[in-house]
């Protein structure tokens, strides 16, 4: 089961740091042209050891010429002055900051207790890119990518119900967001969503009483599982470098990662992502005012719909266990270095 989620994790890493769009790779080799001179002899032998003249018909200068041939041609392949190599790099060029604060709960399906409500706290670093899109360039587009640290706690909201079992849950992983919006002068207005995944370590703070509880929940305890995310988000930019966002969000976390089904799932989701994103293009290039509100409703329509199907079944269409689910509301700010 390590190697599977090992496998898999890497898997996910890659499309996350190498999108088929983010590089663009360009190797150049450039020569040096022998230098030019009308003269017969350059005289170059009388001031110099060596001569590159090659019309230079003097002796001595052929010599020197044949001599410096036979050293280049032994040092031509460690020779990087000739060779000009651009690195690759992320298309992804603005960085950004992003700190959150809400409120959230945790729920197994088949639990018989009841996760105690939490406070929210997240962090994201990363970088995004604005561009104009639609036949008039109304519609103002924008792409991120980030790594982001969340924290659950009850000691972050005010109200405690001690009934309920307490838990602590730490958080870190990578996502990307893709949002369509509108701007006005300075200010801007985007509609969009979320992926994610990530580890998430639950911390059970209270001694369980119930057997069938204690055997679900000994899965997740103070270990690290794997988890993917989802969240509709609203961002307004007051001006272009600060911006306040709000957003829901419903995280899955995997009792266990069986590789074929929970990567069958998940590739199951993307596809479906994938031909929701070509029919949203559409609606971009032919109606442009409404393709923001569109995008909006549909893919988070369609991560809503994912999430209820998974509360089962975590690999749902496959079989699968209750996963632990997570659902938080959130209020927070941007700032765009």
């Amino acid at each position: 089961m390590k190697n599977s989620t090992i496998f898999f994790t890497l898997m996910f890493a890659f499309f996350y740091l190498f999108p088929s769009s983010a590089f663009a790779q360009d190797v150049k080799v450039e020569k040096e042209k022998a230098v030019k001179t009308d003269s017969v002899c350059c005289k170059k032998h009388e001031k110099s050891s060596t001569c590159e003249n090659i019309k230079c018909t003097c002796k001595e200068c052929k010599k020197m010429r044949s001599s410096s041939e036979k050293k280049k041609s032994h040092s031509k392949e460690w020779n990087f002055k000739d060779i000009n190599v651009q690195i690759p790099k992320l298309s992804m060029k603005n960085p950004f900051v992003e700190v959150s604060y809400g409120l959230g709960n945790s729920s197994v399906n088949s639990l018989i207790g009841k996760f105690q409500d939490a406070g929210f706290a997240e962090i994201k670093i990363g970088h995004y890119r604005n561009s104009l899109r639609g036949k008039d360039s109304v519609v103002l587009g924008s792409k991120s990518k980030f790594v982001q640290f969340s924290f659950f706690d009850q000691k972050l909201r005010k109200a405690v119900t001690t009934s309920d079992i307490s838990t602590n849950t730490f958080r870190f992983g990578m996502g990307w967001a893709d949002a369509l919006g509108y701007k006005f002068g300075n200010s801007a207005l985007l509609l969009g969503s979320e992926q994610g995944f990530g580890w998430s370590r639950l911390k059970v703070n209270d001694k369980l009483t119930d057997v069938s509880d204690l055997a679900k929940l000994r899965y997740y305890d103070n270990q690290f599982k794997f988890g993917i995310n989802n969240a509709a988000t609203l961002k307004f930019s007051i001006v272009p470098s600060v911006a306040v966002n709000v957003s829901y969000e419903r995280a899955q976390v995997y009792q266990k990662v069986i590789f074929w089904r929970t990567a069958g799932s998940i590739l199951a989701e993307q596809i479906s992502y994938g031909i929701l994103d070509e029919f949203i293009d559409e609606v971009v290039d032919h109606s442009s005012v409404g393709a923001p509100v569109i995008n909006f409703i549909l893919r988070n329509g369609l991560s809503y719909g994912i999430y209820e199907l998974r509360k089962e079944k975590m690999n749902f269409p496959f079989k699968g266990e209750d996963p632990l689910m997570e659902s938080t509301f959130k209020v927070g700010m941007s700032f765009q270095l």
